[in-house]
């Protein structure tokens, strides 16, 4: 059996080989281009099926059912590595070579993929075009061991020397750790940490065009870690951030999503020795700008924007919205070192920002005022900034604009919620004020327009209670006074106040400052003054001698008092005087004084109801009756309807029945006329009776 060890084919230039047409199935070498070409008897050159460097070998994909090329197949996924005059080792600069293929690529733009292995350096800045986006692996997070372990060491990256990466239309960032070159790493003490932030400087990526994105990536050790440039509908996801100032979006006019944003000192915070207690334990946390940063800056006014779960920590200022509108913050946080040396805020609404929102925010150590408003609104006189659902360690300021301080829990600090001169129209509602040491402070010239409802107070030094404050907005007036009506449907479905509570200032001087509480109910279509608690503290009727405490039906059941019932007995408003005569006491002899319990009494206690002394109202009136005299033109007996209310919307009344009474201190009166005209019958009997018995 021959061994087969060399084949040999039949060979010709590409010169000779273009005539030829071979057998059918015959294969031949074109030996200028190294291929294989098979020949089918009748095409001049036959068929190129495979050259020397297998650009043209055909596979069929495991799992797939196609033949292609491998060159197209490998195509499909580019890497950095697969572009000349890349190195991806981190020393050497790859940025003139990748500039030049993005400038010469016949390529369509897509996904460029920087492997785990691979650390792209770029010494200057460069441009990602339209359409590209450059992949990692992804999965960059904070290095534990930041004593031992280095940044650099990581793949997927890209360091940047004096440079910054600039996304063009609908270009993109993925998985990528963005690095500042020339930081020091490891970091091993408090020290070395210390001298971080000074090292941090430049911007790492710029938005050149709308559309960009950058997602699940690291960007560690610049000055700003992201700015938009204004350009519409940035998207930004899933991005940790060590930069002096995080976020920076300068406008834009389309809607844009940010979300789950992490400004935080990842280059110090895992350092031995740093941390909180000390002042030189916590400056390594420290970053100089801002976390994020919504404005006009460039363009427009980053309308109809939402950051949503973005979190800063360590930064003088971490959420500054300016001259923005229809911006969100959705559960966005802030934090800061302890001590909070140098901070300035948590969240800073300023300019002519309109209809923003702070949707279940919260922010923790931002020194007195976590959140300050201090817009002027916009072109319509738009400034209101609600604030609703939030968590804050610190104050609410309110210094211009409106704001509606809604549902948010606010605790231990100096002050609560503070609304300066400029901030009228604020609505404070629902919250939950703990451990703070005054808990509103209302500006003097705004009270009258601050509307502060429903709040709740615990263990604050200036205790307020479950306040509600209404004011009364016109001018220093004696009987002005903030007013509650109370409202019901009337006939024809019309509503109507059917009461009212409201205040009526007394004197309005500082030094002096007093009001009453005047208690109001409704009658002939109009709100009456009916009582009103005095200044001092009386209760008193609204108009004099007009008023009853209680009914015939509806009796109050006791009055306890410290001393008597004072009754008008002043001569000037008495006519008609008269002895009491002797019709009437001849009469009064007649009423028994008798002992009694009250019906109701023995049925509520049984045998342990009191027995009481008294007359009988009907025996009186009997007594008076049958020695002729009219019973009822004495003020001593009354007599009184009992009645229901019928359950008619007129408010009309049934008579179910009648109740009698006595006024005893006119009965008493005449019982006491009565004995003294007795006692002086008997003296006058005495007095005969001695004359007699001694002349």
């Amino acid at each position: 059996m021959n061994k087969l060890d060399r084949l040999a084919l039949i060979g010709y230039p590409t010169g000779q080989m273009a005539g030829v047409t071979g057998l059918p199935r015959e294969v031949m070498v074109d030996t200028t281009r190294r291929t294989l070409r098979v020949h089918d008897g009748e095409t001049p050159g036959g068929v190129e099926t495979a050259r020397a460097d297998l650009a043209n070998a055909a596979v069929v994909a495991d799992g797939g059912s196609q033949v292609r090329p491998v060159a197209q197949k490998l195509g499909e996924r580019l890497s950095v590595f697969d572009i000349t005059g890349v190195v991806a080792d981190g020393v050497a600069d790859d940025r003139t070579a990748l500039a030049l293929f993005f400038a010469t690529t016949t390529r369509r733009p897509g996904p460029i993929y920087v492997p785990e292995s691979a650390k792209v350096l770029l010494g200057s800045s460069l441009t990602i075009p339209q359409g590209w986006t450059v992949v990692g692996p992804g999965g960059h997070g904070g290095l534990q061991d930041a004593a031992t372990k280095s940044y650099y060491d990581l793949g997927g990256q890209l360091r940047l020397g004096a440079a910054t990466i600039t996304l063009g239309e609908r270009a993109g960032l993925r998985g990528l750790l963005i690095i500042r070159a020339g930081l020091t790493q490891p970091v091993p003490s408090a020290a070395v940490a210390a001298t971080i932030p000074g090292q941090m400087n430049g911007t790492a990526v710029e938005f050149g065009g709308d559309d960009a994105t950058v997602l699940d990536c690291m960007i560690l050790g610049f000055g700003l870690g992201i700015d938009t440039r204004g350009r519409a509908r940035p998207g930004i996801r899933h991005v940790g951030i060590d930069a002096h100032s995080g976020l920076h979006v300068p406008g834009g006019f389309d809607i844009g999503r940010i979300a789950s944003v992490h400004a935080w000192p990842y280059l110090t915070a895992y350092t031995p020795g740093v941390g909180a207690g000390s002042e030189a334990a916590a400056a390594p946390l420290r970053r100089t700008g801002y976390g994020f940063r919504v404005s006009n800056d460039v363009s427009g006014p980053a309308d109809w924007f939402s950051l949503v779960d973005c979190f800063s920590y360590g930064h003088v200022q971490g959420y500054v919205l300016h001259n923005v509108s229809n911006v969100t913050l959705i559960r966005c946080q802030a934090d800061y070192t302890s001590p909070d040396t140098g901070i300035l805020g948590g969240f800073f609404i300023t300019g002519t920002s309109a209809y923003v929102s702070l949707l279940n925010c919260t922010g923790i150590g931002q020194g007195v005022d976590t959140i300050t408003i201090d817009t002027v609104g916009n072109s319509h006189g738009h400034a209101t900034v609600s604030v609703t659902g939030g968590r804050f360690g610190g104050g609410i300021r309110v210094k211009n604009g409106r704001g509606l301080i809604v549902g948010n829990e606010i605790f231990t600090n100096t002050k609560g919620v503070i609304v300066e001169a400029g901030g009228g129209g604020t609505l404070i509602e629902g919250n939950v004020f703990e451990d703070i040491t005054d808990p509103l402070d209302i500006a003097a010239s705004v009270l009258g327009t601050v509307e502060i409802w429903g709040n709740v107070f615990i263990r604050c030094a200036d205790e307020l209670g479950n306040m509600v404050a209404v004011a009364d907005r016109r001018g220093l007036a004696v009987g002005r006074g903030g007013q509650v009506a109370l409202r019901s449907v009337f006939s024809g479905g019309v509503y109507g106040d059917v009461a009212g509570i409201r205040g009526h200032l007394v004197d309005g001087t500082l030094a002096n400052a007093a009001g009453a509480l005047v208690l109001q109910s409704r009658r002939m279509g109009v709100l009456v003054d009916r009582w009103q608690i005095h200044h001092d503290g009386h209760l008193q009727p609204m108009v004099d001698n007009a008023l009853d405490i209680g009914g015939a039906s509806l009796r109050a059941r006791n009055i306890y008092g410290a001393s008597g019932v004072v009754n008008t007995s002043d001569r000037a408003a008495k006519q008609d005087f008269a002895p009491i005569d002797d019709a009437l006491l001849d009469a009064w002899g007649g009423v028994s004084w008798r002992l009694y319990r009250f019906r109701d009494a023995v049925e509520a206690k049984g045998d342990g109801a009191r027995i009481h002394a008294g007359a009988i109202a009907q025996d009186v009136h009997d007594v008076l009756a049958a020695q002729g005299l009219n019973p009822w033109r004495y003020g001593l007996l009354c007599r009184d309807d009992l009645t229901e209310p019928t359950g008619d919307p007129d408010g009309s009344v049934r008579v179910t029945g009648e109740r009698w009474g006595l006024r005893y201190d006119q009965c008493l009166v005449v019982e006491a006329a009565y004995q003294r005209r007795r006692a002086d019958l008997s003296d006058s009997r005495i007095t005969a009776l001695e004359q007699r018995v001694f002349a």
